[in-house]
């Protein structure tokens, strides 16, 4: 076939306009050369006759078998240049055929802008799901927590991961991660829990009690963050801490106390001596200094696991400052009735206390 001939049946399918008997002609054209071009020439290998795809993308274009070898490809050139600028100026033809279009495949993608956009979206499309699959193959697998509950009139000693312990209080929840696998050592409180953390500067043990969160190296101290009274209290026995909420910081050394109100969002630092105030519940005892008689009836609720009511609120009010080392109930409301100049009434788990006031 001339290239007179190949170049007219190129037109005609790159317009859409060639005949089914035009299209077969083209393909036994092509498939014919590329039988050709696999064929090694005398005294050469096979491999120096493969060419690079990007060579044959712009030369794959035989003509008649009768004229050299040098002469095919100076034609082939010219046949490629004339075929390229037209190639530019068509769209690529609706019709399906199976003629194979590796020839024509450079100047297609390349020129027109359909196939360019098609070509971001499809390596855009890879890197997303590139992207997934790296993240799930590489996605941390979730935390399993411990959480341990005290209803009211309960005490346990818990033993965590790193080997540090936390003395918890009645009515209080403990949560804490089977392992302690990150920076940090993680915990969260609600209600009230003695910590003795172990030491280890690497990894500092975080308290997250509402509000406030406490961060220490190694030391001891106590949290009381019940969730239905007006403060919550860090009170550090020794070693030092740092306690924070959303606006403010304080640190803390030995008989030094964090007091954060809930009401107004503020945080102080105070100072204490007695230091079984905040440890004396661990063994049984009660250590009240200068307390509302409001907070001493909350405590002896969840100790006792009763329910205290005072039949005049402004008992609530009242301050006293008392220890009791493991005392009954009955004993402890009896000092406190005898302070209070009222009496109480008990039916089962509820007791009532009567009287005006301090």
């Amino acid at each position: 076939m001339n290239t007179e001939r190949v170049q007219h049946l190129i037109d005609k399918y790159l317009s859409n306009t060639a005949t089914e008997d035009e299209i077969r002609q083209l393909e036994q054209w092509y498939y014919a050369y590329e039988s050709k071009m696999d064929k090694p020439a005398p005294n050469q290998s096979g491999d120096s006759h493969i060419r690079d795809q990007e060579i044959l993308l712009t030369n794959e274009m035989p003509i008649d078998n009768e004229i050299h070898l040098d002469n095919e490809i100076h034609l082939e050139t010219e046949i490629w240049e004339n075929i390229q600028a037209k190639v530019e100026s068509v769209e690529r033809p609706k019709r399906q055929t199976s003629f194979p279009h590796v020839w024509i495949r450079n100047s297609l993608l390349l020129n027109n802008p359909v196939n360019r956009w098609q070509m971001a979206a499809a390596i855009l499309l890879i890197l997303c799901f590139s992207g997934i699959a790296l993240y799930w193959l590489q996605k941390p697998e979730a935390i399993v927590y411990t959480q341990i509950y005290n209803p009211a009139g309960k005490r346990t000693v818990v033993s965590l991961p790193d080997g540090s312990k936390v003395y918890l209080n009645a009515a209080s929840l403990l949560r804490y991660p089977a392992q302690f696998t990150g920076r940090t050592r993680e915990v969260y409180l609600e209600g009230e829990a003695f910590f003795e953390v172990m030491k280890n500067p690497d990894k500092p043990f975080l308290v997250q009690s509402g509000q406030l969160q406490t961060k220490v190296l190694g030391t001891g101290f106590n949290v009381k963050a019940y969730p239905n009274e007006e403060k919550t209290e860090v009170a550090v026995i020794h070693g030092k801490v740092r306690v924070t909420n959303a606006t403010s910081q304080v640190f803390l050394n030995a008989h030094q106390k964090a007091v954060y109100h809930h009401k107004t969002d503020k945080l102080s630092q105070e100072a204490f001596q007695d230091l079984q105030a905040y440890q004396g519940w661990i063994t049984g005892q009660l250590v009240f200094e200068k307390t509302s008689v409001g907070e001493i009836v909350a405590t002896l609720n969840r100790h006792y696991n009763v329910s205290i009511e005072l039949s005049n609120a402004q008992m609530n009010q009242c301050v006293l400052k008392a220890r009791f080392d493991n005392k009954p109930l009955s004993e402890v409301l009896t000092v406190l009735c005898t302070y209070l100049g009222a009496r109480y009434k008990q039916t089962g788990r509820k007791i009532t206390i009567h009287g005006n006031g301090c």
